[in-house]
């Protein structure tokens, strides 16, 4: 009995031995989980990138009350909350944060970019604000050439579902344009030169040409898909390019837009344009014979009270995509607003480095224009058209920055065959050799 006792209690210390050295190795596994790059570092990164979210926002919304301020207050500056600010209007300004002491680098036009994370230098390309863009020891300038390599078989096809096709024509009787898909755009060499450098710090190339096969783009789903199929086109054939020892060296291709043109111009339609982001609101009223409209400024001050619309034969009106429509058997008499955005300007009167327009501009015949991945809405007296914006190429329009109506709410739809200009992102580790007389190669 006693021996057997004694063997009990000898396979019950053995147990306890090789259960307390299993609860060690366990114990020594999520410790390293949790701190070599494990649940603590995950959980801090999250937490960094959130806050440097949150300041960012921060930087955005000083920057939007300096705007405003300054159209009534020449003299106004810039101020962000829980942080210092220093520079200007032309050069652009430093944002250091006093918690974090992140530092942000705010452009005139106000694209905001972290430059530094807890006073430690972010390796990402700033924009010096004078053509030239900087990444530790290198400097472009807006407009160099780079070897960047398509590399790509990809193909693209029009899905007419969605307003996007091969060729156009307008049926008279349905008054909506019809497409036609055909074959698939393929990847084409187009050369590439600098663009400039988006909100994350990413350095970005325009191609030197357009794709040489016009897109067609037609009716109320060209406004409401053709910006989507624009960067979708781009990206499928030109957003995958390489090196020469084969590795990617870009995140993503898209489509030229409005807003690189007005950077690139300086030009800010706020400030510019007379009724952009005014208010115009469309009703048929139930007492009324005819539609009306009524135009605001944005903080509501009336500029034209409620008018009969007696000129325009169609007393039809609906948004793109909306299901509500107003006319004579539809009758609302509060309405439908829309907010006016449409303007057109001069790249050639704008931007004083004509090679930079010349690129934008530049096209496969004298005349033709490219599109742009940005919508419009333009107002007036009868209705209001929607479309997508262009660029003019050649001497016919002096290089306008423009926009081409795809939809008019009074139910008509229209459709227009223009160039595509991709524009790529290459990844921030990049590194670049050469100059800008001889051009710099992706390494």
């Amino acid at each position: 009995m006693k021996q057997k006792l004694k063997n009990n209690k000898g396979i019950t210390i053995v147990a306890l031995v090789i259960t307390i050295i299993i609860m060690l190795i366990l114990a020594g596994v999520t410790v390293k989980i949790a701190t070599g790059g494990g649940i603590i570092d995950k959980t801090k990164n999250s937490s960094d990138k959130f806050e440097i979210e949150q300041e960012k926002e921060k930087v955005k919304s000083g920057y939007l009350s300096y705007k405003t301020a300054k159209m009534v207050d020449n003299d106004a500056t810039l101020s962000v909350e829980d942080a210092k600010t220093t520079g200007n209007a032309t050069s652009g300004w430093t944002v250091t944060f006093t918690k974090t002491n992140n530092e942000y680098n705010l452009t005139k036009d106000g694209k905001v970019t972290l430059t530094k994370q807890n006073g430690t230098v972010v390796f990402v390309w700033k924009d010096n604000g004078d053509g030239t863009i900087t990444k530790g020891s290198t400097t472009l300038s807006i407009g160099d050439y780079v070897a960047y390599n398509e590399a790509g078989t990809g193909t693209y096809t029009a899905d007419t579902s969605k307003g996007v096709g091969r060729s156009t024509k307008w049926n008279v009787t349905t008054e909506r344009s019809e497409l036609t898909a055909g074959e698939a755009y393929t990847t084409e060499n187009l050369g590439w030169r600098v663009l400039g450098v988006n909100d994350k710090g990413e350095l970005e190339l325009i191609s030197d040409n357009p794709h040489s096969e016009k897109l067609c783009l037609a009716n109320e789903e060209g406004y409401l898909y053709g910006p989507d199929e624009l960067n979708r086109m781009c990206n499928t054939l030109y957003g995958k390019g390489k090196n020469s020892a084969g590795e990617v060296v870009s995140t993503a291709g898209r489509s030229l837009n409005v807003d690189d043109i007005n950077k690139l111009a300086n030009y800010d339609p706020i400030e510019r344009e007379n009724g952009y982001g005014d208010i115009w609101t469309y009703r048929f009223p139930t007492g009324g014979n005819y539609m009306q409209y009524k135009r605001t400024k944005e903080n509501g001050t009336l500029v034209t009270d409620w008018t009969d619309i007696t000129g325009h034969g169609n007393q039809t009106f609906r948004i793109p995509g909306g299901t509500n429509t107003i006319s004579r058997n539809n009758k609302r008499d509060d309405g439908i607003s829309v907010k006016h955005t449409s303007y057109r300007y001069s790249i050639s009167g704008e931007i004083t480095d004509t090679s930079i327009a010349d690129v934008i501009t530049k096209v496969s015949g004298v005349g033709e224009g490219q599109w742009l991945a940005s919508t419009f809405v333009y107002c007036d007296t009868n209705t209001a058209r929607y479309g997508l914006r262009k660029v003019f190429g050649g001497e016919v329009r002096d290089n306008d920055v423009g926009y081409g109506s795809l939809y008019w709410a009074n139910e008509i739809g229209w459709g227009s065959g223009y160039y595509v200009r991709p524009v790529v992102t290459l990844k921030t580790d990049v590194q670049l050799s050469g100059n800008s007389t001889d051009g710099w190669t992706i390494n």
